[in-house]
């Protein structure tokens, strides 16, 4: 599974996380924020005061970083072993969680740019296409991904491309995943949300997984990437924590 992660810029995982787990996280999610439409995420996004939990990323399309509170704390979701032992692999055997959010696309979102999660690193050199994976997106719908209600759309082995290499239509691969599915994106991956034609808001949670030494500034400045509070973090296990530990640090930054 690594090699074809490594090869293509993309792994789908068909039934990663028991259908169950993924209700209970939806319920969670439509106790939170089911009550809010697009407008009213809108101008959550352009509170002032602080770090915003709210971010806009195209029309109709909100970005939020959830307080980590149960079931959003439980290590099933990001410390699954199966999916740890694809990153061992591919990240090294130290690495962190450095981002965890949910997109939320509503009725009428149109298609998001195509877009890679952050360029090559050393771009200038071009060396970047030829290094290993810096950061690992793994992207956790939290409802049925269909054409109707649109899926993420990538383009294999963009991960490669140099930074201005055309996004060719034909080439556009659109996976249809189930609740309990996951997609694994290299960050470097070129790819874009499809457009939402149903009635259905689409949840869908990123866990973004990254190498020690790299933090993600291009997309997380003024915002919080991460907010698991203090108790919850204390409930966890030692190796948890560790994966964890940027949150910890966030706190003493006050941007937790």
């Amino acid at each position: 599974m690594a090699a074809r992660l490594a090869e293509h810029g993309c792994l789908i995982l068909e039934g990663a996380f028991t259908a169950s787990f993924i209700t209970e996280l939806y319920q969670a999610f439509d106790a939170r924020y089911g009550g809010m439409s697009a407008a009213d995420m809108e101008a959550k996004c352009h509170q002032t005061g602080g770090p915003n939990k709210f971010f806009q990323v195209g029309g109709r399309r909100y970005e939020i970083a959830p307080t980590m509170k149960p079931p959003f704390s439980d290590p099933r979701l990001y410390a699954d072993a199966g999916i740890r032992s694809v990153l061992e692999l591919l990240l090294g055997e130290i690495y962190k969680v450095s981002s965890f959010s949910v997109v939320v696309s509503h009725p009428g979102a149109d298609m998001q740019h195509v877009h890679r999660d952050h360029n090559h690193l050393y771009e200038g050199e071009d060396v970047g296409r030829d290094l290993p994976p810096h950061a690992i997106n793994v992207a956790v719908p939290l409802v049925d991904v269909d054409l109707e209600v649109g899926s993420t759309a990538f383009w294999p082995g963009s991960h490669r491309w140099e930074t201005d290499h055309p996004c060719p239509e034909e080439q556009m691969v659109v996976p249809t995943l189930r609740p309990g599915d996951c997609m694994m994106l290299d960050y470097r991956t070129m790819h874009g949300g499809l457009p939402n034609r149903s009635a259905r808001v689409r949840p869908i949670l990123y866990v973004v997984y990254a190498r020690p030494w790299f933090f993600d500034e291009k997309n997380f400045t003024n915002r919080n990437p991460l907010d698991l509070p203090e108790r919850e973090y204390a409930k966890l296990a030692p190796d948890v924590k560790e994966l964890m530990s940027r949150s910890a640090r966030l706190r003493l930054l006050g941007k937790g």
